[in-house]
């Protein structure tokens, strides 16, 4: 899997150095859903995506790389209080977007999260999203990532299937 990714990756990177590319650099706060709600109360972000058609287009496809990490929060065990490691993972993902009215949009990115704590573990990720165009300069969105990989809470456990989520506002800057 991770290589057929890595091939596609590469591909398309390629593709598009024949083709209109638009740069966006971002960041996003969010708030962590289901089981990622039992082990942290807040989760940031940052993305860069790459669109290989112009954005005033109906249709926008890319690429994206980003980073999440979600903040460890203290959890009682038996009566004893454990601090949780922060959960980190970078995603790499195909984007489409549809663009409404030249303003509003709705899209999604799906693709692989590469776990990089020691407590997690690689796997698919999802990213639903609508926002608002302004000026074809900045984007103003909110979204929901869904990471669904292996997770341990402590050094004793072995990894368990795990699914981290959390809806997240963010804003986008084009250069």
């Amino acid at each position: 899997m991770k290589k057929l990714l890595f091939i596609v990756i590469l591909s398309l990177a390629g593709w598009t150095s024949t083709q209109a590319q638009v740069f966006k650099l971002g960041g996003n706060i969010g708030l962590p859903m289901g089981d990622a709600s039992d082990i942290s109360d807040l989760t940031a972000g940052a993305d860069l995506y790459v669109y290989f058609f112009d954005v005033d287009s109906f249709f926008n496809l890319g690429v994206n790389v980003g980073y999440r990490n979600f903040f460890g929060k203290d959890i009682d065990i038996l009566g004893a209080s454990y601090t949780v490691d922060n959960v980190q993972y970078l995603p790499v993902t195909a984007a489409g977007r549809v663009t409404l009215f030249s303003t509003f949009y709705a899209g999604a990115d799906l693709g692989y999260a590469f776990g990089l704590s020691d407590n997690t573990d690689g796997g698919f990720f999802a990213k639903p999203v609508v926002g608002i165009d302004i000026a074809n300069a900045i984007e103003i969105f909110l979204a929901y990532d869904l990471y669904t990989g292996k997770y341990k809470l402590s050094d004793i456990e072995g990894f368990d299937d795990y699914k981290f989520g959390s809806l997240n506002a963010g804003i986008l800057f084009e250069f």
